[in-house]
């Protein structure tokens, strides 16, 4: 059973991942906007649009709490994924950089 010192120390450091996550991926989401919009948006599904500029929207917000933004409300996995897919698709590096 946990003490409620390890119980917040465990929240803490969740809370702390959470956050760290978000700042990498807002950078990442945006670059991967400006990429889709010079491309004319050719091949980016709405949801994922919403989804998109939701994150640059709310840098703060958890994936849980992103999801429930969605209209209609979506699921933490598929937010997830539909960001992950939108940087891979659109996200590379225009300049130099491996990959």
């Amino acid at each position: 059973m946990r003490t409620d010192t390890a119980e917040k120390k465990v929240n803490g450091a969740n809370l702390r991942r959470r956050d760290a996550a978000a700042r990498r991926a807002v950078p990442a989401v945006r670059r991967a906007l400006e990429r889709a919009q010079r491309s004319g948006m050719r091949g980016v599904k709405d949801e994922t649009l919403v989804v998109a500029r939701l994150r640059i929207e709310n840098p703060q917000a958890s994936l849980t709490e992103l999801a429930a933004m969605v209209v209609p409300a979506s699921t933490k996995d598929a937010v997830a994924g539909r960001l992950r897919r939108f940087v891979r698709d659109f996200g590379a590096a225009e300049e130099g950089g491996s990959g």
